[in-house]
């Protein structure tokens, strides 16, 4: 159901209705955030359990270095997808 709305708000977006097509640019900018996210997840879960078993530092490097990229997405989502509103309406 909730793809539904989603495509139709794309949809009616894309046919110029107004307000539609603003909300079709916000949702592309979340969605791009979460997928990001979702993804760094799962890569950070995979590198995780492989450095696990070769033990040593390389937990560390794995957790700083996803740390650093989750940062970045979240700011990504922080700061540009409410300017992106302003600048819409």
């Amino acid at each position: 159901m909730a793809g539904r709305i989603l495509a139709a708000i794309v949809l009616l977006g894309l046919f110029g209705v107004p307000f539609f097509g603003q909300v079709a640019i916000l949702l592309a900018f979340l969605v791009a955030g979460v997928v990001m996210l979702f993804w760094l997840f799962e890569a950070l879960v995979r590198d995780l359990r492989r450095a696990s078993r070769q033990g040593g530092f390389e937990v560390v490097d794995v957790v700083v270095g996803y740390s650093i990229a989750i940062a970045v997405v979240v700011l990504f989502l922080r700061y540009l997808v409410p300017r992106v509103l302003r600048a819409l309406g």
